[in-house]
């Protein structure tokens, strides 16, 4: 999975490819389990430790609201079209979750 990481396309915001791949590729990890999505995480961040990354939290609050993972900006096989209503309800559980909301559980 971390291949993915070793192609960006051009571009003069090279950090903003490899974060934008990055959570593409946390997107993929949540499905194989908290501790997978935290060792890749891990590993992604020690390599570049400033990057903005998605928590399994994140992934798990938008999955569990919504059944489905949204990608705005990668076509790694997630829905990349909700609307705008769905769009700013994520965002807006994403800031709650940020506040300490608690994550509902499988």
């Amino acid at each position: 999975m971390l291949e993915t990481l070793n192609w960006i396309r051009k571009t003069p915001n090279v950090k903003g490819a490899i974060e934008d791949n990055s959570n593409c590729v946390l997107r993929n990890e949540y499905f194989y389990g908290r501790t997978q999505f935290n060792q890749t995480r891990s590993q992604i961040l020690r390599e570049m430790p400033e990057l903005n990354l998605l928590s399994y939290n994140d992934l798990h609050m938008e999955f569990t609201q919504y059944g489905q993972i949204i990608d705005y900006n990668n076509d790694f096989g997630f829905s990349r079209n909700p609307t705008n209503s769905r769009k700013n309800d994520i965002l807006k559980l994403r800031e709650q979750l940020s506040k300490g909301a608690q994550v509902p559980s499988f």
